[in-house]
């Protein structure tokens, strides 16, 4: 179970997903700032796995090149 949640005025709201086996859920734009995610431990039932992808934003670039370029260069680095 994932669970979405975002605090609204003085209280949190949270929205239970049932991912199921091999789902894949993306958060893109507004909702990747607007929410948090979580799968709660005592949702996790067995073994799982988890990977995360993300983009640097422009914002961050702009603001930590030096930084921006270690990661960039890290990233082009072939396995």
């Amino acid at each position: 179970m994932m669970t979405l949640s975002r605090t609204e005025l003085d209280h949190v709201i949270e929205i239970p997903i049932l991912m199921k086996s091999r789902s894949l859920l993306l958060m893109r734009e507004a909702a990747r700032h607007q929410l948090k995610h979580a799968i709660k431990r005592s949702d996790i039932i067995s073994r799982r796995l988890c990977v995360t992808i993300r983009d640097l934003s422009d914002t961050f670039v702009k603001e930590n090149p030096e930084i921006s370029a270690e990661i960039f260069r890290i990233a082009s680095i072939r396995i």
